[in-house]
């Protein structure tokens, strides 16, 4: 399927505080192979910054290292005009959107849409009920177009013209369109 797929639409696993993943592989590394990595000690052997909290990258390098593997898995899946739409909750947006921008580039970044996926709140979430999913949306190159289909008479029924101000806009009798 490599450079065959038109539309892919995942909703990875949340970080869930371990590294039980349903895939078998491994592209973690060692405290010694992170620290280094990331320059936490300058040559003197001083740490140079405080690590291991929520905000910091180690805290989330399990499922970061899980993700980017299949992502980059998945652009070479995509066709030239080919896009990806990505599931995540708030815990991982931040490290997701980053990771897709390394991935596929800033530049190719299409959207992100608010999805409702709760009707209600839970009563027993801790502090907010989040019932809000996002979705990302990337195209593996600048060449995506969308494939937009015409509109019906029924849909264009909704509009009707506005010539009153002399500019020639269409007005929808729906203000929540």
């Amino acid at each position: 399927y490599l450079g065959a797929v038109k539309l892919i639409y995942i909703d990875p696993p949340y970080n869930t505080g371990s590294d039980n993943f349903v895939y078998p592989d491994d592209y973690t590394m060692n405290e010694e192979e992170y620290e280094n990595g990331i320059g936490l000690f300058n040559v003197d052997g001083n740490k140079l910054f405080k690590e291991n909290n929520n905000g910091n990258s180690r805290f989330h390098s399990d499922w970061c290292s899980m993700i980017y593997s299949r992502l980059l898995l998945a652009k070479n899946l995509l066709t030239f005009n080919g896009v990806i739409c990505i599931q995540i909750d708030d815990n991982e947006y931040d490290n997701l959107k980053k990771i897709c921008d390394e991935v596929f580039g800033a530049s190719n970044f299409m959207a992100c849409v608010s999805w409702h996926r709760n009707y209600a709140s839970a009563n027993d979430s801790k502090t907010f009920s989040n019932v809000i999913d996002y979705i990302l949306i990337y195209s593996k190159t600048p060449n995506y177009r969308r494939n937009l289909l015409p509109r019906t008479e029924k849909q264009n029924s909704l509009y009707k013209y506005d010539s009153d101000d002399g500019k020639g806009r269409w007005r929808s009798d729906n203000l929540s369109v």
